[in-house]
């Protein structure tokens, strides 16, 4: 007897011997380059626009969702509009339902948003080494930890869990979000979560 699972076929005694066979599948998104102005710059929360690289990353990504992809249950965005802007179109192309929550923001820079690094290193040099030196505990004047995103992140997935369990979801996030998600599914040490760089416009699969 053959025991259908999600995207398995388990055989009874195996299905049986599995302390689950439920599988939940997390799509993540990483939207496309942002306009800073050429400069490279810090932005966290700021809602800037995608660049024209960005839009074309966009784009892209959309047709891969379309062409490649296995049917999702829905989409999972951040309200960031360089997020939405992939997530509205994917949702009306999709014909899905679209869930938009904060939640999913990008890792908040605090006094530091919308600086440029070089000005921010002829500023405080001590402050921007003790940052990179520690990055998954020191937090920006007034901003999160990458730590703190990984504990944003992951009360986020407890609260909704019931709902996403069991089923397919496309997410689109932002690059901080990708990584937060990949250390806590992986039970990844936040040290060592900037091994993972998920490049603009690409996708992560769970």
């Amino acid at each position: 007897e053959v025991v259908m699972t999600g995207d398995k076929n388990w055989d009874r005694q195996t299905s049986q011997a599995l302390p689950d066979v439920e599988v939940t599948h997390f799509h993540l998104l990483r939207h496309g380059q942002v306009d800073t102005g050429g400069t490279r710059r810090v932005y966290g929360h700021l809602d800037l626009p995608l660049s024209p690289e960005g839009r074309r990353q966009a784009e892209s990504l959309l047709s891969f969702c379309e062409d490649v992809l296995p049917a999702a249950d829905g989409i999972l965005s951040s309200d960031l509009r360089r997020c939405m802007d992939i997530a509205e179109p994917l949702a009306e192309r999709l014909g899905l339902p679209l869930h938009v929550h904060p939640e999913l923001r990008e890792q908040f820079m605090g006094e530091w948003e919308g600086r440029s690094w070089s000005e921010l290193t002829d500023a405080d040099v001590e402050g921007v080494r003790a940052y990179w030196s520690d990055y998954a505990h020191q937090a920006p004047p007034g901003g999160e930890s990458f730590q703190d995103l990984i504990d944003r992140v992951g009360s986020f997935l407890r609260e909704q869990m019931p709902r996403l369990r069991g089923r397919r979801w496309l997410i689109v996030g932002h690059t901080g979000v990708v990584r937060a998600m990949v250390c806590r599914m992986m039970n990844t040490a936040a040290s060592d979560g900037l091994r993972y760089a998920p490049l603009p416009g690409t996708h992560t699969w769970l």
